[in-house]
């Protein structure tokens, strides 16, 4: 007692502590915003060279640390001697505008009206340039002009966004992007896209197909730094292009390292989880070029934490308590990621292209588990479980890219890619509480190997952009077990995967409405699984993926999208491995194993949507509806394998799903809140599945919807954005009959969040941003039914995973 009052005692002083620290915070971010205007006054010295005024303004736009977010019709044909010497912004506009023939004026709201007096009939034409430091609005922007450009359905999203919130890692980040949903309560690993299993989301790094060391096939968001990601996109409508996995959607993540502009970033974080312990990150980005050479130097190292605390209480059927268990869960992860970039032009004709890539991360985990008596009164034993598991991901893709005409070039590629998961578990059993009763020492090895050759064709046409290409690629997968100091045979899997796959792909300008995109892919695999025994077998499928896409512009701010593409769902290496790992053994937390068994699933898929663009770009309306087909669908089930209960990927039958997409941003000009915009996405999704047993139900652990609503209030005298967003992601309710003929019902409770933020910039080149997050702190709770056949309740269960608060602090600089 007297030690429980000492650590109330701490845990109330580190509360005020962080409470204390948020104040002295949001203190020093008011001050500089009660200076910044006297700021904005200070002169700079510019080195703009002549050129026409639309680059000089975006170059002064740059240095002055304002941004350029919409284009004048006015400076479309006008030059410009540049601008020399040191100079206020005022200053500097009325040397860029001399002798243009223009003249101008800048708002209160940073707002550079443009106005010339036209030579027939004296009509005034007047025309704006909003030349401001909002980020997030000039972000926001961009990504709505990405997507109204893009030949298929998309959703963007830019680093002004990205960071307003400050998450350290980003899949905490992409929360807030449409229809994106993660497994449990406090992960943000696997990106679900439309509520679906994350096996039908493909996650590309600068569209390219990143392994992780667990031989999945896409990489865990959350081990990649947000600091270091300049957009995301999301594409909804799929490409022959593209791989032909992403049935849910496809999510690639752009780096920084993909723009050469000569710059210095740095940035350094820290901040606090809940009850825990602190966080951090450091990121920097050095680029530039050397004649015909350019480089961009992108890292970063982060230390974030994850508590997954659950308590299970399990009751018989009347109700009566029939124990449970404790289950503290933390987890601190040590990462680091160094993904540089290089160019160099060789000749006019010639570009060559080196991007190599390291990624590690150290998982620590302590996880000491508390077994329930049948009272729930007290505890019987402790089974204390301790994990460290470090990740590697090497990688290496090298291209060359040849212009073969002003209408035509080819590049040949190279991606090489290596992966490997070490993981060293110690549990050791008190039982009672107080007496050693076991210990069992294990080491699991994992590698991963990827070669990849490819080449690409373009064309231009005409009105039709053409591309066609192939690659080959040749993955393998080796793992081990030892545990106690003994190599387990049975757990020693060897799993080669050989894919062929060819494209064509043409982009047809109809006419100024109809863009038209239609394209075949081809995809040949083998994949062999080889046992301890010598025994092996052989997978082999060949599939045709066809898919169109039309763009109808029904006006000058309206678009109608229609596509139609077949896709798969690949089984990842990992889920063909027949090795068992061990966790209770029981029907609500069962051993889990994979399947060498298992088929792709085949998904045919119609994308149908509406975009409406407003406010001169800056304000979206759209929605989308979609539906899918499924044959031979995948699902982890669940059955008694001898004494205990093991879950298995399986196919188990065709299923179907349907859904509904809704995305908005509107900027409340209208309600007299200039800079002040209001935004908001949505999505609904039904499924159904008939198996093969005849059971007709929902998908499995299927969220019913998600949806987002946020607002950004842009303070141009402050220089500052402040943001805040709500996240709700539904829970669900399924039934699911169990070999034994009883049937598991299970309820999952809803979830939201709330994150609020504050980002003023101190100077042009430096930002401070300051963020709460989660700070609603839900808990969710699943509850297990198990109904015998006569349907009587037999037994049920109830774990609830609480979450946890954090604030974040974050300093940006560059120079």
């Amino acid at each position: 007692m007297f030690m429980q009052n000492i650590n109330n005692q701490l845990d109330q002083n580190v509360h005020r502590g962080a409470i204390k620290t948020s104040l002295l915070i949001m203190t020093a971010i008011t001050l500089n915003m009660a200076v910044a205007n006297v700021e904005a006054k200070e002169q700079d010295i510019y080195d703009i060279p002549a050129s026409s005024l639309k680059a000089v303004l975006s170059q002064f736009a740059d240095e002055s640390g304002i941004a350029l977010s919409a284009e004048s019709t006015l400076i479309k044909n006008e030059k410009s001697q540049g601008l020399h010497g040191q100079y206020t912004i005022q200053q500097g506009l009325d040397i860029l505008f001399k002798d243009s023939g223009l003249s101008w004026r800048l708002t209160e709201a940073n707002t550079l009206i443009v106005r010339y007096k036209s030579d027939d009939l004296g009509v005034i034409n007047l025309d704006a340039i909003m030349i401001e430091d909002d980020q997030i609005g000039h972000s926001a922007e961009n990504s709505i002009s990405r997507k109204r450009n893009a030949p298929n359905a998309i959703t963007s999203i830019e680093a002004g966004q990205l960071n307003q919130f400050g998450d350290q890692p980003l899949g905490d980040t992409l929360r807030r992007l449409p229809g994106v949903t993660f497994g449990d309560a406090n992960r943000a690993r696997e990106v679900q896209l439309r509520a679906l299993s994350s096996k039908y989301t493909q996650v590309l790094v600068n569209n390219r197909s990143l392994i992780d060391g667990s031989s999945s096939r896409s990489v865990q968001v959350d081990r990649i730094p947000s600091s270091l990601v300049e957009r995301v996109d999301i594409i909804h409508a799929p490409l022959a292009s593209q791989d032909g996995q992403g049935a849910a959607g496809s999510l690639n993540i752009v780096w920084k390292n993909t723009d050469f502009t000569p710059r210095t970033e740095m940035g350094v974080g820290g901040g606090y989880l809940e009850d825990t312990a602190g966080v951090g990150d450091v990121s920097i980005l050095n680029a530039g070029e050397i004649g015909a050479f350019r480089y961009a130097l992108l890292g970063g190292v982060q230390v974030q934490r994850r508590n997954e605390n659950e308590n299970v209480y399990e009751f018989k059927g009347d109700g009566t308590p029939d124990g449970g268990s404790t289950k503290p869960n933390e987890r601190k992860y040590n990462q680091l990621n160094l993904v540089p970039a290089f160019e160099l032009d060789v000749g006019e004709r010639n570009m060559i292209r080196f991007e190599p890539s390291y990624l590690y991360t150290e998982e620590i985990r302590y996880n000491p588990i508390s077994k329930l008596s049948k009272d729930q009164l007290s505890t019987t034993e402790i089974n204390i479980k301790k994990r460290k598991r470090v990740r590697e991901n090497v990688g290496l893709l090298t291209s060359w890219q040849h212009e073969l005409s002003s209408m035509s070039d080819f590049t040949v590629s190279l991606d090489t890619q290596k992966g490997s998961e070490n993981t060293k578990r110690d549990e050791t059993k008190f039982k009672p509480v107080n007496e050693f009763d076991s210990q069992k020492l294990k080491t699991q090895k994992k590698e991963f190997t990827r070669i990849s050759p490819a080449i690409l064709f373009n064309h231009s046409i005409g009105n039709n952009e053409l591309s066609w290409g192939g690659d080959f690629s040749q993955s393998k997968r080796e793992e081990g077990d030892v545990t106690n100091g003994v190599a387990v045979d049975t757990s020693i899997v060897d799993i080669k995967e050989n894919r062929l796959n060819g494209f064509v792909q043409n982009i047809w300008q109809v006419n100024d409405q109809i863009m038209l995109t239609s394209g075949l892919r081809l995809e040949d695999s083998s994949t062999k699984t080889t046992g301890v025994d010598g025994l092996s077998q052989t997978q082999s499928n060949l599939f045709a993926l066809p898919s169109l896409n039309i763009v109808n512009k029904l006006g000058e701010q309206t678009d109608l999208r229609i596509g139609v593409a077949r896709t798969l769902r690949r089984p990842g290496l990992n889920e063909l491995s027949p090795t068992i790992s061990d966790e209770s053994g029981t029907l609500f937390d069962p051993d889990s194993a994979g399947n060498p068994t298992l088929s792709p699933e085949s998904i045919w898929g119609l994308d149908t949507g509406i975009d409406h663009y407003f406010y001169n770009g800056s304000g979206l309306a759209s929605v989308n509806v979609f539906a899918r087909k499924f044959s031979d669908k995948i699902e982890n089930i669940r059955e008694l394998e001898g004494t205990r209960y093991v879950s298995r990927p399986k196919n188990i039958g065709d299923g179907q799903v349907f859904g509904v997409e809704l995305e908005g941003r509107l900027p409340l000009d209208i309600l007299e809140l200039p800079n002040v915009t209001l935004w908001a996405n949505a999505t609904y999704i039904d499924s159904e599945v008939d198996t093969a047993s005849g059971e007709s139900r929902r998908f499995l652990e299927q969220n019913d919807a998600v949806a987002n609503l946020g607002l950004d209030w842009f303070v141009s005298s402050w220089r500052s954005t402040f943001s805040v967003s709500t996240n709700w992601v539904s829970g669900y309710d399924q039934t699911v009959k169990n070999n034994d003929n009883s049937s598991t019902k299970t309820t999952l409770t809803s979830l939201n969040r709330l994150d609020m933020s504050a980002k003023t910039d101190l100077s042009k080149d430096v930002s401070l941003s300051l963020s709460l997050l989660n700070l609603l702190a839900p808990s969710q709770t699943q509850t297990d039914k198990i109904v015998l056949a006569s349907g009587d309740l037999d037994s049920f269960t109830k774990a609830t995973e609480s979450t946890d608060r954090s604030v974040y602090l974050r300093l940006n600089w560059k120079f």
